[in-house]
């Protein structure tokens, strides 16, 4: 993966080439400013390990997204993703009351 660019302050993490043109077609469909950074992640084990280690640094990563496919396992997919973000928010806590 490259490093993501700094232009702009918010990041959409997703899967394939096919996830980026249709976020770009949402968007110029429904008028959105597109202030945020896409980034092709290439499969959906990068997209999740971005979103992690992103998760880690608010302060850089203000605000994040990721757009997954869920073909086979919905829940397991979901699942993953409240895992991820239960674990990141404890973390933070536990180091704000420090």
């Amino acid at each position: 993966m490259s490093k993501l660019s700094k232009s702009l302050p918010y990041h959409l993490f997703v899967e394939g080439k096919n996830d980026l043109h249709v976020v770009s077609s949402l968007c110029g469909l429904h008028h959105v400013n597109q202030n945020f950074n896409i980034k092709v992640c290439e499969s959906v084990e990068n997209a999740i390990g971005l979103f992690r280690l992103t998760l880690t640094n608010p302060s850089a990563y203000p605000r994040i997204g990721v757009v997954l496919d869920a073909d086979t396992d919905v829940e397991k997919r979901w699942r993953q993703l409240v895992d991820i973000l239960t674990v990141s928010y404890t973390h933070l806590r536990a180091h704000e009351t420090k």
